[in-house]
Parts: structure tokens; C-alpha cells; sequence
């Protein structure tokens, strides 16, 4: 059963870095750009977390993100 659709994109901005599932909750990393940065290079990963309520799929949280690391 399809629960929800999550965005991506291509790895610079928008690409999934990881996905796992954790204390029953979804973690999804996705590369990011600086505002203004190029599409090729990812300069953060953004993480955010989504828990099933009912049947459906609710982020929770803020989201958080990281430095690449160079």
C-alpha cells in the first residue's frame, strides 16, 4: 500500500544520501545546495524523520541538516 511519495532529486540537491528506519520512525537524508549553489554540488544533507499515524505518514520534527563532509 503507498502511503505517501517523498520528493527527490538529482544528488547535488535533492538526492537521497540514506534511508533507514529507526524506533519506528522513517529518516530520510537527502543532499542539499547552498542557496544559490550549483546543482552538482551538495554542500549539506538534510535529514527528516516521518512516523506512520494511522495510515498515514506525518514528519515529525524539525528538520536538521549537516556540512558534507569535504
Amino acid at each position: 500500500v503507498l502511503l505517501t511519495t517523498i520528493a527527490g532529486g538529482n544528488k547535488g540537491d535533492g538526492g537521497f544520501y540514506g534511508v533507514s528506519i529507526k524506533r519506528k520512525l522513517l529518516i530520510v537524508q537527502r543532499y542539499r545546495t547552498g542557496v544559490g549553489g550549483s546543482p552538482c554540488c551538495a554542500e549539506t544533507i538534510e535529514t527528516a524523520k516521518y512516523k506512520l499515524r494511522g495510515r498515514k505518514l506525518r514528519q515529525v520534527g524539525r528538520l536538521t541538516s549537516r556540512k558534507v563532509a569535504s
